[in-house]
This record gives C-alpha cells, structure tokens and sequence, in this order.
C-alpha cells in the first residue's frame, strides 16, 4: 500500500511530541563541565523543528500571539538598553535563557496547539506515554543517587534538586489526572514515579507547588461533581508524609539542619536585594542574563554572613522578581497578560477533559513552584507543550503551511548553531581539564568552538587557575584570556576574581590588587575580594594591610575558617607566634561546626 504524503508527515507529530516530553529532560551527557544542557539544546530544536513540519489540527486562542508578541518587543528592548546587548539577546549560562530559548518556550506552546488539540487522540496517548517513560527513568535514576550516594542531594538527570521536584510536580498532575480516565498501568506507573522524585529531591519548593496543584484539581473535582473530589488532597497529604519518612527530605521540611535554614534566609534576603534592585531600575530592569553581574551592587553584610559569595546567583529564585529584574515592570506586566491568557480560557470552560485538567493543574502547580525557583529548558518547555494541547482551539486538518515550514527551518539552523558550538565547546572544555600533562592549549583551544560566549572563556580561566595552583599550568596563560573577557562582562565580579587570581598566581600582585579594588567598587560585601586582597597584600610584604583584610572578610564572615586559616600564615610570616596559634585554632573550631 503506497502511503500518502500527509499520513507520512503525521508521524513528524507523534516524533516531535516523544522528543521533547521523554527525549529532553534524559539527554544528560557525561560532560562533566556541563551535562545538563549542551545535548537538550539540539533536543529541543530537533522537537519543534519536527513538530514544525507536522500535519496540525489545531491553533492557540486568537490573542496569545499577540500577547507573546508583545512580550517578546519587551524583552528585545530590555537587551538593547542593557550593558551587554548581546550577549543578553543571546543568552548566557548556564540556562541560556537569552531570545532563542524565549521563542523556543513559546514555540512549544505553539506547538502544544498545533499537535496535541482535542482532535489527536494519538498524540495526547503518546504524549502522555512518553511522559510516563521519561518519569520512570528519572524515578530509577533518583533511587540509585539516593542508595549510593545517600548524604547528596538527589538531582537524577537533571542537575538540579529543584528542577527535578518541579518534574515530579508536572509529572504527578497530569499523568494522575491521565490514568483517572484511561486506567492504563504505564500512566499509573508514571504518576507514582512523579511523587516518587518529588519525594527524594526534597524540595520544599515543589512540594507547595503540588499542594496548589492538589488545590486546583479539588476546584476541577468539585465543579464536575465528582464523588472523588477528595482524592487529589489525599494524594498531597500523602506525599508530604512521604517526603518526612525519607531523612533528607524530613530535615529541609523542619529546618533541623543549618543548610535548610539557611536556605530560606538565604531566599528572603535575595528578595529584599532585587527589590532593592528594581527600585533603581524599575521600566526595564537590568536585562535579560544581567542579574547575576547586577546583584552583588545591592548585597548587604547579612548577605554576606548568611550565604556569601560562594556560589552567585544568576536569578532572584522568584519568577515574579525573575521577570521583573530581567525586563522591568513592563516586562512583568505583559507577562502576567499573557499568564492571564494562557489560564483564563480553562477556568470558564464548565466540563474539562483530562489532557485540559492536567494541563491546568499542571501549570498551576509549576507556576507556584516557580515562585521560590526559576524557568529552566527541561521543565518550562514541556509544561508550555502540554498547556498548549489544552488551550488549542480546532481549526480543522492542516497541511504545513510555509509560516510553520519558516519556524521549524529557522529553529533547525539557530538550534544546530548554538547547540552544537555548545556540544564541542563543553567537549573539548571536559577533554582539556582532564588532560594530565600540559592542558592549558586543549583549554583555550574550546574557547574557540564559542568565541562568543564569554561565560565559556570565564569558566576557562577559572579552571586555568586552579591548575596554575597545582603547578600544571602556566598562570600567565589565563591572564590574557581573562583580561580581554571581563571587558566583555562588565559588573562581572566573578570574572574579576579569576582575573586577580591569575595575576596574583604568575606574581603580578600590584595588577591582582588594582582588579580586586574594581571588584570591590561592584560588591562592597563579598568575602572573597577581601580575602584575595589579603593574600596579595601579603604577597607583597604588607603584612599590616593584609591584616586587615582578614579580619574584615572574618568579620563579614563569622562562620568562615578561611580567613582564620589566612591569618595563621600571616601571623607566622610576621613572627607573631602566639597569635598565629590561636587563628589556626580559631580556623579549627569553624572547620569543625
């Protein structure tokens, strides 16, 4: 039998679906520097581009394009006017988040519409199976991390604990409400696989997030006068037990270790800094990818002795302040526009089917799991794709259009562009660092794969000067590199503190000292400036100013041994025996807490 070219091309549907609801969040890679996301660039392209040329029945609501539209002008506006047009149209790691992927969350929308409608019963199955596949995957993957290695959190192929409690989230809604209607064991299976790594991310997070979903299936339940109205609280209430019966997930919930609660304070006094933030740039923000080169000007000392500089954040953690930092109170504004759009239609229809009700409860739930984290590439995409589905209004069948042919040949290009500069970048990055003898050239050479990636050239020279403290490289080789990529991030003072270590390394210690000092202009509060400045102050045999240096990153600090363990040094080379005695054991007791 000769098979017709729009039968043909409806097997693109069923692909596109499969690739970006189970393919996307199980592309790790074993890249060390980066295994989340290099391969899920290429996966996610590969998904809308196949999606693209698909045979669709159906569209979105009239006034979500022009919604999406308007929200995309804002976010162009909000690049260009910021310090780093560029690289903020592009997208910085490690999410990437820059125009492309923006157009790539809407395009799974768009596609959700197009493909997954009330008109493909096929689709929506296989959907719905893929998701199931992909879960148990993550479930098993989860069990093991949390059998060998019991005392890490537990991010299964996701990188992320938060990601991966924000999955089970979206997994559990709609693959429970799927197996309410079609009793299929492989969904059933899926949705136990839900709470299951919900369960062992321990994420407090995502665990609210699937009390508002339970909340919002309660409402679907009670307006369709179900006699189960009941089961979908029942279900929360036993994941929360659940979630207290595992010891991780029992001590983030009660605070009982110090990390769980510093978690929190931690969050809080983000958002007292990027209000603080939006207050000086409240129409526009400070631009997309801008955040993490923005904040520390707003740091203050609590920061600094409750989370310090150790690990910088590139999001405020709330997708309300996420928003709003990024593109201003005009970025936020239409945002919730287009919120209201994508919500709205579903609440005022009377009778939802179980692909709208999960999609809802979906959405809910991810949208208030999202408040106390951020968008990610793994679950924003596919919870657009499932809330398409249940926003597509019937347009009767459809060949390709050349509008939809345009989109997937632009997403193939841009995706095979950015993706597989990434692949070879992060490759030849892994490849480098792991050489034994003489990894400085392989290093700088994966530069190259993106020369327009500054953030690659940065984690470049930090990994150069790690290995120049080990004696495997020649320090003066990441100088270069480094100097040329902080003009290219400005404010950034992670890029500045690899700079200044690669300077102190190969012994310029006036040159670190001068870029310490610009680093200290940008964040007045962070330890790790003070303590640099120390050790090339004493690098330099002024003992009496790198003093107090230490005592100043201490006194921001007061739980840190580090500088402790600085001063015992300095007080040696100063000949002050007893003093050196008491910092080291000072360094001894902070070490031992």
């Amino acid at each position: 039998m000769v098979t017709s070219k729009p039968a043909r091309r409806d097997l693109l549907g069923p692909w596109a679906v499969g690739l970006l609801v189970a393919a996307l969040p199980l592309a790790a890679t074993p890249l060390v520097t980066d295994p989340v996301m290099p391969v899920r660039l290429l996966v996610l392209a590969a998904g809308i581009t196949l999606g693209s040329f698909a045979a669709g029945t159906g569209r979105l609501p009239r006034l979500m394009p022009w919604a999406i539209g308007c929200a995309a002008a804002v976010f162009v506006l909000a690049a260009l006017v910021s310090a780093t047009p560029w690289l903020s149209l592009l997208g910085r790691y490690p999410r990437y988040e820059g125009l492309p992927m923006m157009a790539a969350y809407a395009a799974c929308l768009w596609l959700g519409a197009r493909l997954a409608g009330p008109d493909a019963k096929r689709t929506r199955d296989l959907a719905t199976s893929a998701l199931a596949v992909g879960t148990i995957v993550q479930g098993l993957v989860a069990v093991v991390q949390v059998v060998t290695t019991p005392d890490v959190r537990v991010t299964g192929l996701l990188g992320n604990s938060t990601t991966l409690g924000t999955w089970g989230v979206l997994s559990l809604a709609m693959l429970g409400w799927r197996a309410s209607t079609g009793r299929r064991s492989l969904w059933l299976a899926g949705a136990a696989a839900g709470a299951l790594v919900l369960v062992l991310s321990a994420s407090r997070g995502a665990l609210v997030g699937v009390g508002a979903a339970a909340v919002m299936a309660t409402v679907i339940l009670l307006r369709s006068r179900s006699r189960r109205w009941w089961l979908a609280g029942a279900v929360a209430l036993g994941t929360v037990v659940a979630m207290l019966l595992v010891p991780t997930g029992r001590a983030r919930l009660t605070g009982a270790t110090p990390f769980a609660e510093a978690t929190v304070t931690g969050r809080l006094l983000l958002w007292q800094e990027t209000l603080a933030l939006l207050v000086n740039h409240p129409f526009l923000g400070v631009g997309p990818s801008r955040f993490v080169d923005s904040i520390g000007g707003f740091h203050t000392a609590a920061w600094a002795a409750a989370v310090g500089p150790y690990a910088p954040p590139d999001s405020p953690h709330t997708l309300v302040l996420q928003v709003a930092a990024a593109t201003g109170l005009l970025g936020l504004a239409v945002g919730l526009v287009v919120a209201g759009l994508a919500l709205w239609p579903l609440l005022r229809v009377a009778k939802l089917d179980s692909w709208q009700s999960g999609a809802l409860c979906v959405a809910v739930g991810v949208g208030v799991t999202y408040l106390t984290s951020f968008t990610d590439p793994i679950t924003t995409p596919v919870t657009a794709l499932l809330l398409g589905g249940a926003l597509a209004q019937r347009s009767g069948p459809l060949a390709s259009t050349w509008r939809a042919r345009s989109i997937g040949v632009l997403t193939a290009i841009v995706g095979l562009f950015l993706g597989g500069t990434l692949v070879a970048a992060e490759y030849l990055y892994t490849t480098g660092a792991g050489q034994a003898t003489n990894p400085g050239p392989a290093l700088i050479k994966a530069t190259t794969a993106r020369p327009f990636d500054p953030d690659l050239a940065r984690r470049v020279g930090y990994t150069l000067d790690r290995l120049a403290e080990k004696g495997q490289v020649d320090p003066l080789t990441a100088v270069p590199l480094l100097r040329s990529t902080c003009t290219k991030l400005p404010g950034s003072v992670e890029c500045l503190l690899a700079l200044a270590d690669a300077q102190d390394l190969a012994a310029d210690h006036n040159a670190a000292l001068t870029t310490l000092n610009t680093a200290l202009r940008l964040d007045e509060f962070n330890v790790d400036i003070y303590l640099k400045r120390g050790i090339a102050l004493a690098s330099s045999h002024r003992y009496p100013e790198a003093e107090v240096a230490f005592l100043k990153a201490s006194d921001l600090r007061p739980t840190a041994p580090e500088p402790w363990t600085n001063l015992a040094k300095l007080y040696q080379l100063m000949g002050r025996t007893s003093d050196a005695t008491a910092a080291s054991a000072k360094a001894d007791q902070l070490a031992k807490r």
